[in-house]
């Protein structure tokens, strides 16, 4: 035997032994640690299939752990795979063993995702879902297993189990995090070829079959052909290709104990598709955890939904914690996804670490959608929606962003970004940004949040809690128009927004507006009114109340009375401190008039407070003055004003006689902290239709 034979033989075994530690083939008798085993019978049937294989030393191993890389690979013999596709596996390269592998399980069965994790050991939860996907079976109904909780793949674990081919433990668990060892996955394709048959590639579950073969991107463009073809009469203006109509929300936060999530957002949805909106989008914090339990609640708002014509897609946020499956599992989408709907182009990323504000991976990607959708339609807008703002574009965004840089969308005018994240409302000329593209905000349906510095420097402003918005987006070749809707009043924003995507010197929302902006103004004769509050002997406080600002008729379009400067002067001294304070701007209607209560005064001492109104580009108007001096030791005032109520009166805005501003949890963290909560004591009528 000549050297090259010989080393061609060692390669060759070599490469049988190293292939991701698979076994190789033996014969079953020489397995010392199988005889007597309770899967002998198991194993002796998958090793004449040639699946589960064997190792050199004459072990079979069978209490050994599989990688999901070699199940896999048992799968595709089993079912005889041959053909492959690309995907997008990150951590899955050319060199790989099981490269060749994956091609072909994303071609039948395995979701073509992020990553893979080839190399982790897989659990009997991931095992069950890519059986059931091979054999094509229906999902059912799980009410078996008393952790049927920490189950993610029900649907398939119950089909499996109904088949026979998994079962639980006696203890009545069926433990879906522990892994599957090489003999339970004897046992596991032995059942199953008893019980349901030879899989073939014809009858598998594929996951990607609506995705072109072709593309290596996380999600390819996707045709909706159902939004193309609108019979029913509420869809008529969308009918042609040229114009599509569409809603947007974001940060609805849904969980079980918070019914009024569920509502308000089925109240948006229903008020999208009776509209005319051919899709709506949700961009971010679907949940407020990432629990399977949060997800379920969306099945309710789809229950509560009145017609059947309209599709709903989402990203992800902060909040979903990175459960990639859950998200697909309950809204039907990737993460990263791009659609073509009416002839526009749709584009939809989500972060790409947990709970985490980073879309570095996701912009790589975004970068050539955005080219490809460019090619095809020229300057027709382009729809972005991602959770996390660009930073400096829209209002607050200064405070609040992500990762996503502007510069992404340098050649792209036509790019039109829609994102959440900060809760700020929409009755703010800010809220759309317009440089190289054009940015805007998403509101929340959960609760208001603000820029920091107000309200006793909290972020969160007066009756923050009756908080719902949501835009209705239309196109009709490269013009675009958004307005903006309130849920809480069921009132238009006095807020609407149009440009054309195909002129982008003309943008009229750029920074250009802060030098046009005008300040605000008092009316002449404007008076304040100051009541003393009850309090300790050496601290003080007062109640200022006067007639709202107005706005300039001669600034921008929009513009509005944003905020108030309180510059308060101790006697004899300059000023001692300076206080903000929203104006409540983002309520429908806006208080008439103004109450700021201020804290931490002198006992029997004078102070002197000028009001400054400001304007939403941060323009200060003349102020109002008032002077008054506090009292000694008791309430000077012949009105009952003990613990008066400073905030905004529910009642002017249609809200609970019981929403106050204690209905806020305190000690409330910033916009990281993932935990924080709000307690929303709103009424929940005021969200019926």
């Amino acid at each position: 035997m000549n050297l090259k034979k010989i080393l061609l033989m060692l390669m060759t075994f070599v490469l049988l032994i190293t292939s991701a530690n698979l076994p190789v083939s033996a014969a079953t008798e020489n397995f010392d640690d199988v005889k007597g085993h309770w899967a002998e019978k198991n194993i002796n049937w998958s090793q004449e299939r040639d699946l589960v294989k064997g190792y050199p030393d004459g072990e079979f191993k069978p209490e050994g752990k599989i990688t999901k890389a070699e199940f896999i690979t048992i799968i595709n013999n089993f079912m005889k795979a041959e053909e492959g596709r690309d995907f997008k596996f990150k951590d899955v390269k050319k060199s790989d063993w099981y490269y060749e592998e994956v091609r072909k399980a994303v071609n039948y069965y395995l979701k073509d995702e992020d990553y893979f994790r080839g190399d982790d050991y897989i659990d009997r939860d991931e095992a069950s879902k890519l059986i059931a996907a091979v054999y094509g079976l229906k999902e059912v109904e799980l009410n078996d297993f008393n952790d049927r909780d920490e189950i993610i793949n029900k649907g398939a674990v119950a089909s499996l189990a109904d088949k026979k081919v998994l079962n639980g433990y006696p203890d009545g668990s069926f433990k879906p995090k522990n892994p599957i060892t090489r003999a339970e996955a004897s046992k596991i394709f032995n059942v199953a070829y008893d019980n349901i048959g030879e899989p073939s590639t014809s009858t598998a579950l594929n996951p990607n079959k609506e995705e072109k073969t072709e593309t290596k991107s996380n999600t390819s463009v996707k045709e909706n052909k159902k939004e193309h073809h609108h019979n029913s009469s509420s869809h008529n203006d969308n009918s042609n290709d040229d114009t599509v109509k569409f809603g947007v929300i974001s940060d609805i936060h849904l969980r079980p104990d918070n019914p009024t999530q569920v509502e308000r957002t089925t109240k948006a949805l229903n008020f999208f598709e009776e509209n005319g909106a051919a899709s709506s989008f949700i961009v971010g914090d679907v949940t407020d955890n990432g629990k399977e339990e949060e997800y379920k609640e969306y099945d309710k708002v789809k229950s509560g939904l009145k017609g059947d014509k309209m599709e709903v897609h989402a990203s992800m946020g902060n909040h979903e914690n990175l459960t990639t499956e859950l998200f697909t599992k309950y809204f039907g989408n990737e993460p990263n996804s791009h659609y073509k709907i009416n002839g526009y182009h749709f584009i939809m990323i989500s972060p790409d670490a947990e709970g985490g504000e980073s879309y570095l991976e996701a912009t790589k990607w975004l970068s050539e959608e955005l080219k490809k959708a460019k090619d095809d339609t020229g300057d027709k807008p382009i729809f972005v929606f991602f959770h996390h703002p660009v930073k400096d574009t829209f209002y607050v965004s200064d405070d609040w962003y992500g990762d996503v840089p502007k510069s992404i969308f340098k050649d792209y005018p036509m790019a039109v970004t829609f994102s959440g994240h900060i809760h700020s409302p929409n009755n703010h000329p800010r809220s759309i940004w317009q440089g190289n593209f054009t940015a805007v905000n998403t509101v929340s349906l959960y609760y208001f949040e603000m820029e920091k510095g107000y309200n006793k420097g909290e972020t969160y402003p007066k009756n923050s809690e009756l908080c719902a918005q949501g835009l209705l987006v239309e196109a009709d070749g490269t013009k675009v128009t958004i307005k903006n809707r309130d849920f809480i009043s069921d009132k238009w924003i006095d807020e609407t927004w149009t440009f054309d995507t195909a002129h982008p010197e003309d943008f009229p929302y750029t920074d250009a507006r802060y030098d046009e902006a005008k300040a605000p103004k008092f009316d002449k004769g404007t008076e304040v009114k100051v009541t003393d509050i009850n309090s300790s002997d050496k601290k003080k406080s007062v109640n200022l109340e006067f007639d709202q600002a107005k706005v300039d008729p001669n600034s921008v379009k929009g513009d509005i009375v944003h905020s108030y400067e309180f510059e308060i002067k101790e006697e004899g001294k300059q000023i001692t401190k300076t206080e903000k304070d929203w104006s409540g701007f983002y309520l429908i209607p806006m208080p008439e008039k103004m109450n700021m209560r201020l804290d931490e005064l002198k006992p029997d001492t004078e102070y002197t407070v000028d009001i400054y109104p400001v304007d939403a580009f941060k323009k200060k108007g003349e102020p109002i003055t008032v002077t008054f001096k506090t009292s000694v030791d008791t309430v000077e005032s012949n009105e009952d004003i003990s613990n008066k109520d400073v905030d905004i009166n529910p009642d002017e805005i249609g809200g609970s006689e019981n929403t106050n501003k204690d209905s806020l949890e305190s000690g409330i963290g910033n916009k990281e902290d993932s935990s924080k909560d709000i307690v929303n004591n709103s009424n929940e009528e005021s969200i019926n239709n």
